[in-house]
């Protein structure tokens, strides 16, 4: 995937802008959305503990470490080597099962999220996204993808069917919303 290196010189203004000057804002945050992660995989404990879960797109992994301490062994990646090295710097304490990475490990995972991940991405780098996540998921382990109704649901629907954009449209009429839309999809 290719990213303009300008729009990432400072991930973490990048990644979250309104926490930029509030370290405590900026991981209570990263701590919402892991728990959000965790209430809708609806994994129980004793499973979580034993799986792998890839945080793809982790950014600076903010999220990433915090569902370290929920899941066995947590694979935070990045294409970006900015965000990864960010992200290693704020992280003061040593997590023993987390690992930061720019390539994609060659194993295969229990579960992927996708955090406001494609938003980020044009048509061909969704693709490219989506093809990376179903090459590296066990059958049947599920994906968690926060992404933008407009920008990504065509692409996405090649992948999840045409269910996948009424669905899109119902919660759009049920919320008036149609920007973030929050799915879980097992294959």
């Amino acid at each position: 995937m290719t990213f303009p290196l300008d729009h990432w010189r400072d991930p973490r203004a990048t990644i979250a802008t309104r926490y930029q000057k509030s370290d405590i804002d900026y991981i209570t945050h990263g701590g919402l959305v892991a728990m959000e992660v965790v209430r809708g995989l609806q994994i129980p404990p004793d499973r979580a503990g034993r799986m792998t879960l890839l945080d793809f797109g982790c950014g600076t992994g903010r999220i990433s470490r915090i569902l370290a301490g929920y899941f066995g062994k947590v694979i935070a990646y990045d294409p970006v080597q900015e965000c990864i090295e960010v992200g290693k710097k704020e992280c003061s304490v040593p997590i023993p099962n987390i690992e930061y990475c720019t390539q994609l490990p060659d194993v295969k995972f229990d579960a992927v999220v996708a955090i406001n991940v494609f938003e980020h991405l044009e048509h061909k780098e969704q693709i490219v996204a989506m093809e990376s996540i179903l090459g590296v998921i066990n059958p049947k382990a599920p994906i968690m993808l926060w992404y933008n109704v407009m920008h990504n649901r065509d692409v996405l629907s090649a992948y999840f069917g045409v269910d996948f954009i009424k669905e899109d449209d119902a919660q759009i009429a049920k919320n008036g919303s149609y920007f973030i839309n929050v799915r879980i999809f097992a294959r």
